[in-house]
């Protein structure tokens, strides 16, 4: 199973884990097999089902039954160049320190293990680095970008970089539409869905339309678009609101569910601001039940963080949407110089969720 991990479904790498129990030696003995193979290759990053895998799995049992294995997991993601990859190490390091704790038993929501679901834009940081053909070469080859709300994501991030951060060396705009029209094919080739036929009102920095990206009106779609129920009004409470614990609230009942519990089905995503001024802040999926008491909504376990993709819409008028993408503002220093822009307008965190 675990040989062709990145081909599984989120299904059956948890049924890798319930089949393993407490024997999780079992699973990171072959993710550090593969992991030390791929560490001879520059710039290698940690596949996303490996990292669901770790963060899913209980290493406290790994550390009792052969710390050494454990110890060796730990030092070769160390040697992972991305900075964000050697942060969540670290968190793997403290969570094997004790035995995950049990979440509060009820009918409808799952007895399984609490898990801290941290949601790492993609791009974060990466837009000031990189020029416009290593951008294109990079949606085309990253296993990170895969889907297509995240490669916009990318793209207007470096918009965005280039149009209020960097003036003095600004890549055109009829650069960026030959990014949008490679795009396409990138996105045809490598069997990436359609956004929402709604993203037709959307458009990116420098008014790019996204209709080319669309499902036709009434067009099936493997994606829901949901908003949160926070909205600001001025980029200074944008920059206050992501600079401090925060709790984003988002209705959202999960087509897997048949629910019968009072109040309204959703989930919470919780603002981790960094710990020091110009580094990254992170979005994080709140599933422990305990942090939904008193809150307007309840959680299902169904509901996953790696199926979510968080982006910020602004709105200009009526109808005028922008997409400013999470890599962009998920720098505090960046934010900060950027919030002017927001001047006058509201704005409101959505997620892109695969069903």
């Amino acid at each position: 199973y675990l040989e062709n991990a990145e081909r599984l479904s989120t299904k059956k790498l948890d049924l890798v884990i319930e089949l393993a129990g407490k024997n999780v030696s079992c699973i990171v003995e072959p993710l550090v097999k593969q992991l030390t193979e791929q560490m001879h290759t520059e710039g290698w990053i940690v596949p996303s089902p490996t990292k669901y895998l770790l963060d899913s799995a209980d290493l406290h049992f790994c550390k009792q039954s052969d710390s050494e294995l454990l110890r060796k997991l730990l030092v070769t993601l160390q040697t992972c160049p991305d900075v964000t990859t050697l942060r969540w190490a670290l968190d793997l390091s403290m969570q094997s320190l004790q035995e995950k704790p049990q979440s509060l038993s009820h009918s409808r929501i799952s007895n399984d293990l609490v898990r801290c679901d941290n949601i790492n834009p993609v791009c974060n940081g990466f837009y000031d680095k990189m020029s416009a053909h290593e951008l294109t070469k990079w949606l085309q080859e990253s296993k990170e970008v895969n889907n297509l709300i995240v490669a916009i994501d990318a793209i207007s991030s470096l918009i965005n970089y280039n149009m209020f951060m960097h003036r003095d060396r600004r890549i055109g705009r009829g650069t960026f539409n030959r990014i949008l029209d490679s795009l396409v094919i990138i996105a045809d080739s490598r069997g990436w869905s359609k956004l929402p036929n709604k993203f037709r009102n959307f458009y990116l920095p420098w008014a790019f339309n996204l209709s080319r990206f669309c499902v036709p009106q009434n067009g099936e779609c493997r994606y829901q678009v949901i908003s949160s129920t926070n909205s600001f009004y001025e980029g200074q409470q944008l920059s206050s609101l992501l600079s401090k614990h925060s709790n984003l609230i988002f209705h959202f009942k999960h087509p897997d569910i048949v629910c019968d519990l009072p109040g309204k089905c959703g989930f919470i995503l919780k603002t981790v601001p960094s710990k020091h001024k110009g580094e990254l802040w992170t979005l994080r999926l709140s599933t422990d039940i305990e942090e939904y008491s008193g809150q307007p909504v309840h959680f299902h376990k169904e509901v996953r963080a790696e199926r979510m993709t968080p982006f910020i819409c602004k709105v200009d008028g009526i109808d005028s949407r922008f997409i400013f993408g999470l890599g962009f503002v998920s720098r505090v220093s960046d934010l900060e110089k950027f919030y002017s822009t927001f001047s006058g307008n509201s704005g409101i965190f959505q997620v892109l969720y695969e069903i």
